[in-house]
Formats: structure tokens, C-alpha cells, sequence
């Protein structure tokens, strides 16, 4: 296993969160997802800043 740099790590894992999350959404009528990952994104952001 090759060893992956913390930027690429997180891009990596956000990835995945996105993808378990959108999984998650289909199964609930519910669930926005769209306000959800744009929460997200703009958490990230800050953090990222």
C-alpha cells in the first residue's frame, strides 16, 4: 500500500463521506441532500481557510 499525503488522505476520505452520505439519501424521503453537502462543503471551506 502506498503511502498517501495528508491532503490527499482528506480529499479522499471527504470523497467518501459524500458518497455515504448521498448512499443514505436515497434510502430516506426526507433527506436533503443538496442542503446537506453544501453545509458540508462550507464547513470545509472555513476549515480549509
Amino acid at each position: 500500500m502506498s503511502k498517501l499525503s495528508d491532503e490527499k488522505l482528506e480529499r479522499l476520505q471527504n470523497i467518501i463521506i459524500k458518497k455515504l452520505c448521498k448512499l443514505e439519501a436515497d434510502t430516506l424521503d426526507f433527506y436533503d441532500y443538496k442542503k446537506t453537502i453544501e453545509k458540508y462543503t462550507k464547513e470545509d471551506n472555513y476549515e480549509n481557510n
